[in-house]
C-alpha cells in the first residue's frame, strides 16, 4: 500500500508498478492508475472490461486478468531494457496528462450538464452522454 500522498513520487521511482482496482466494473478504474501512468511509471494492472477501449492506443498499461498472468507479464517487463520502459512510460504519461487529468474530466461532466439544461429549455431530451474515459480517445 501507498499513501495518497506519496503515489506520484514512488510511482516515478519504481520500474514497474503493479495495480489492482478495488471495485470491479466495465471501465472503471481509480485515479491510482491515471496518477501512476502520469507520473512516468511501467503499469501491470487488472483488467476490467472496456479498458482495451480506453487504451486503445497504448501499449502501457499492460492488463492481466489472473496473478499468474500478472507475474509474467512483470517477468517479461523485466527482462527488456530501461531504455524501452522508459519509451513505454513517456508515451502513457503524455495520454494521461492529455486525457485522464481532472480538467478533462472535468470538462466532459460541464458538457453534460450542459446538454441537460439546454434539453430542459427546450423541451427535448438531452444527448446520450459519451463515457469521459471512452471519449478521451475521440478527442
Amino acid at each position: 500500500p501507498i499513501s495518497f500522498k506519496e503515489q506520484n513520487t514512488i510511482y516515478h521511482r519504481s520500474r514497474i508498478v503493479v495495480s489492482v482496482n478495488n471495485l470491479h466494473a466495465r471501465y472503471f478504474f481509480s485515479n491510482r492508475l491515471p496518477i501512476a501512468l502520469s507520473s512516468g511509471a511501467v503499469v501491470v494492472h487488472n483488467y476490467e472490461e472496456g479498458m482495451e477501449e480506453v487504451f486503445d492506443q497504448l501499449r502501457n498499461p499492460f492488463f492481466f486478468r489472473t496473478t499468474e498472468e500478472a507475474w509474467d507479464i512483470v517477468d517479461r517487463l523485466l527482462g527488456r531494457d530501461q531504455e524501452e520502459l522508459n519509451e513505454l512510460s513517456l508515451e502513457s504519461r503524455d495520454f494521461a496528462l492529455r486525457h485522464l487529468t481532472m480538467p478533462h474530466i472535468m470538462g466532459y461532466m460541464v458538457s453534460v450538464l450542459r446538454d441537460y439544461k439546454v434539453a430542459q429549455e427546450n423541451g427535448g431530451t438531452p444527448r446520450v452522454a459519451v463515457n469521459p474515459w471512452i471519449r478521451c480517445n475521440l478527442l
